[in-house]
């Protein structure tokens, strides 16, 4: 269920076709800025419910920082794959938040 005030939007979302689970907190009286922390479903035996996986922001200008927990994470092909699609929909995620806080 979504929280939200009048400047900070917070909800998840499960990108069940990648496997991962991603947190959303969208700051609109920031000059919309989008953070986010997700974790992949495989690791959630290992790091139990631990969002600080994979975790960045995107900024009104499309730039988006990402950050790994530990700063070691064993990239196979298929992860790899994953995380361009990760990137995909949470750049339209902030495009979707950008036009509908407009």
């Amino acid at each position: 269920m979504p929280r939200e005030n009048t400047n900070l939007l917070e909800y998840e979302r499960f990108y069940k076709h990648i496997d991962f689970h991603v947190r959303y907190a969208y700051h609109a009286g920031s000059n919309g800025k989008l953070c986010f922390a997700a974790q992949p479903m495989e690791t959630f035996t290992e790091f139990g419910d631990d969002y600080d996986y994979i975790y960045g922001v995107v900024y009104n200008n499309m730039q988006l920082q990402v950050g790994f927990k530990d700063f070691l994470i064993i990239i196979d092909n298929d992860l790899h794959k994953r995380l361009g699609i990760l990137y995909d929909l949470i750049r339209e995620e902030f495009v979707m938040l950008v036009n509908t806080h407009l």
